[in-house]
């Protein structure tokens, strides 16, 4: 193999590298997605009902949910965050 087809088989990778990072920017333009204003899902949880059948009385327990969703770093630790969305804040330092 002489320089010269070393040299062709380096420019046919380099430029199927090319294509693909070019085809992947072409794609971001033409299916460009707005990104949400607020990062996550809202869950709702409604009461919980429980009938027991020998003594037909209901009784209702709220249902705790508890998810650790981290999207920066360090985010978990500030208890305004939780605030922000209604949440208790749980100091997971002190387990």
């Amino acid at each position: 193999m002489d320089s010269f087809e070393i040299n062709k088989i380096v420019a046919a990778v380099l430029m199927v590298a090319l294509l693909v990072i070019g085809i992947g920017k072409l794609s971001n333009v033409i299916f460009h997605v707005e990104k949400p204003k607020t990062p996550g899902y809202a869950v709702e949880v409604e009461q919980a009902t429980t009938v027991s059948s020998s003594t037909k009385k209901v009784v209702e327990e709220k249902v705790h949910l508890k998810i650790n969703v981290k999207f920066k770093k360090n985010w978990t630790d500030n208890e305004e965050h939780y605030e922000n969305m209604g949440l208790n804040f749980l100091d997971n330092k002190e387990n």
